[in-house]
């Protein structure tokens, strides 16, 4: 199970590792640039070495010829003020690195405290899910204006920065002039100083990382207090030779009735607190609700977890929020603009049964006001006949509209599955609608079912003038090139389409082009051919081929970096028990060939459900992102299946299964064979 903990510990190696790259490219260059420099001494220098060893130059004299002619003529004091002017200039950048990164470390910090209290609550039979979450970047723009929320700002003092880089620059170099260095071995005496710099900004991250993630454990717990929850903060210590005793003999304490520990902190690495309280401090702050024996709920608590894991439960609520928030905007929007433009025709209509909430003209109304089908949508794939209602449902087609409603339809009706035309009319309206629009508002209604509302508000402000031609729809996606193409009108290989993909990936047009039909095979009727003959069947070597133009093609692209895939799979019982032990104990899992994912779970559950054989399993890599997988949206038959595809030569790694809802969730990452 992973812990809040565990995704900052991840957050913060990966800080060091960026600040470790960054060191250590300023330490190769400052070093080559000083080698450089004292390339135009080395002749010289050799001579007078020569003749030290030959008894005509004293080394006293040596010494004084070095420190004269090498070390103090006006262009190496220039050289060497230029390179410690480089050195404070990477502090700076080490210090904007490590506070880019502060928000998501409170948002981590903010948002595990919220799910560990949630939890806590509910085993002491509390009846508490209202906890809302952060983002990132919604912690980035709040601090803006309220610099209290992140009071870690760590920053370079340039003046005494480039006073301390200058003076350990000039005596490294100094050393080496005086005990007869060679040129190299001079240029070579920077990196150690390189990398103190390195280790100081190190600190400085590991400082300010725990200061900030206890800092949002203390904002959640405020949260929860305020519904009610009577929460406690308790001080808690890292018991190992590393800990200031004043923090050892500190563990365990109550935060007062005043806000603050015993040593004047209002939580581990408050920045308000002297240095040596907080600079390295590795102490946590955890939260209890008062009054509760938690060591008699302990067994109860730890089950609630298992049995939701943080990462479930994180993504439900920012599934939840994210409906919730996107129908809020519309309902203010049109609200806003119903108020401007003198529309005062508007209706708001609510009723408790298969309609939802939104807002609606009656038809005649709607007519007499010069308001047509542009104007609004509302869709209820409930309701049967529309037209029997009071309330007209609109909805006009774009051509974006009508070209991928025309292909959901030709798709229904090349399956050949015996549906009536009725039924794949209503089923293609479904997929083009959720395809086109779903994110722009999906509101729930008390029946459960989905109503879609789009307000075209540039048509409410003058509804005579003539709609403006819709600019085509830019299918860039997951990092792909910005081309401006509207793959979705049947592009993917025309002239144009080819010509994107040739100059994003940089192949020919004929390369582009193979590739591309790879893709589009692999994602239609050719998938299982293509499949095997990646797994080494010699009887579909004929598709060869095409597998390793897609692997060209993962190879190339832009790699998905846009949050967690997942890839669902219909087994046997059998199979399944096969699988889950091989991740329990730590076997790699192939996928045997090329794999497809998706950035949808929902889509993943459908395709761990297709076959009907009896188990459901859902693979999650837990990452962001992967270096071995690339989006093909755009170049999809499917592309409401947000498929990734992820190359043949990788496996899965597991750290964690779990059983939900009747789905096996193997939790890991997806690595390269």
């Amino acid at each position: 199970m992973t812990t809040g903990d565990d995704i900052i510990n991840g957050q913060l190696k990966d800080l060091e590792d960026r600040l470790g790259q960054m060191y250590g490219q300023a330490a190769k260059e400052t070093r080559d640039e000083l080698h450089r420099h004292f390339a135009q001494y080395a002749a010289e220098d050799d001579k007078k070495r020569q003749q030290v060893k030959s008894g005509d130059l004293s080394e006293k004299d040596y010494k004084t010829w070095r420190q004269n002619n090498i070390y103090k003529t006006q262009a190496t004091s220039a050289k060497l003020a230029d390179i410690s002017t480089k050195l404070t200039h990477v502090d700076e950048q080490a210090m904007q690195m490590v506070n880019g990164q502060l928000p998501s470390i409170y948002a981590t910090g903010y948002n595990y405290e919220g799910y560990k209290d949630s939890m806590m609550a509910k085993a002491a039979g509390i009846d508490y899910t209202q906890f809302t979450i952060v983002n990132q970047d919604a912690v980035r723009e709040l601090a803006m204006n309220d610099p209290d929320l992140i009071p870690w700002k760590p920053k370079t003092d340039i003046p005494e920065d480039q006073r301390w880089n200058r003076k350990h620059v000039q005596n490294a170099v100094e050393q080496g002039i005086l005990q007869g260095d060679s040129m190299d071995k001079i240029a070579n005496r920077l990196l150690p100083v390189v990398n103190m710099d390195k280790n100081a900004a190190i600190r400085t991250a590991r400082t300010a990382v725990n200061g900030v993630e206890n800092k949002g454990h203390l904002d959640a717990t405020e949260r929860v207090k305020e519904a009610g929850i009577p929460m406690i903060e308790v001080w808690s210590c890292t018991h190992d030779s590393r800990t200031r005793d004043s923090h050892a003999l500190m563990d365990g304490e109550e935060r007062g009735e005043n806000g603050l520990f015993s040593n004047g902190l209002a939580y581990p690495g408050d920045p308000a607190g002297e240095p040596e309280e907080v600079y390295n401090c590795r102490c946590r702050l955890n939260s209890f609700i008062k009054g509760i024996d938690h060591s008699n709920d302990d067994a109860l608590y730890q089950q609630l977890m298992e049995a939701e894991h943080y990462e479930d439960w994180l993504q439900v609520k920012e599934e939840t929020e994210a409906k919730e928030e996107a129908f809020t905007g519309v309902k203010e929007r049109a609200e806003e603009k119903i108020a401007t433009s003198g529309l005062d025709k508007f209706e708001k209509y609510r009723q408790e049964g298969n309609w939802g909430e939104g807002y609606y003209i009656p038809k005649d109304e709607a007519k007499e006001m010069g308001i047509d089908a542009k104007d609004m949508l509302v869709v209820d794939f409930n309701k049967q006949k529309y037209e029997e209602e009071d309330y007209s449902v609109f909805w006009s087609m774009s051509k974006q509209d009508r070209d991928l409603y025309n292909e959901k339809f030709k798709e229904l009706t090349e399956q050949k599955n015996g549906l009536d035309y009725e039924t794949k009319n209503k089923m293609a309206m479904e997929e083009t609608i959720k395809e086109r629009y779903s994110g722009m508002v999906m509101k729930n209604n008390p029946n459960g079912e989905d109503v879609y509302i789009i307000f075209d508000t540039n048509k409410l402000e003058d509804s005579t003038k003539e709609p403006e031609p819709a600019e085509p729809i830019n299918m860039t996606y997951a990092g792909h090139k910005d081309d401006g193409i509207d793959y979705r009108s049947g592009s993917r290989l025309s002239d144009e389409g080819i010509d994107a993909v040739s100059d994003e990936l940089g192949v020919s047009r004929d390369e582009a082009k193979d590739m591309g039909k790879a893709i589009i095979d692999y994602s239609g009727s050719w998938y299982d051919d293509i499949r095997r003959c990646a797994q080494g069947d010699e009887d579909y070597i004929q598709f060869k081929d095409k597998v390793d133009n897609i692997e060209k093609f993962i190879n190339r692209s832009p790699k998905w970096g846009e949050g967690k895939i997942y890839r669902g799979i219909d087994v046997d019982e059998q199979t399944a028990k096969d699988i889950v032990s091989m991740a329990k104990n730590g076997e790699p899992i192939t996928m045997r060939g090329m794999s497809s994912w998706s950035s949808d779970k929902e889509t993943a559950k459908e395709f761990s459900e297709s076959e009907g054989n009896g188990a459901s399993i859902i693979f999650v890599n837990k990452d962001d992102h992967t270096d071995y997988g690339t989006s093909i949206r755009h170049l999809s038959r499917y592309q409401d299946e947000d498929e990734i595809l992820v190359s043949k030569d990788t496996h899965f790694e597991a750290d964690s299964v779990r059983r939900r809802d009747g789905y096996i969730y193997i939790y890991g990452r997806i690595e390269k064979n």
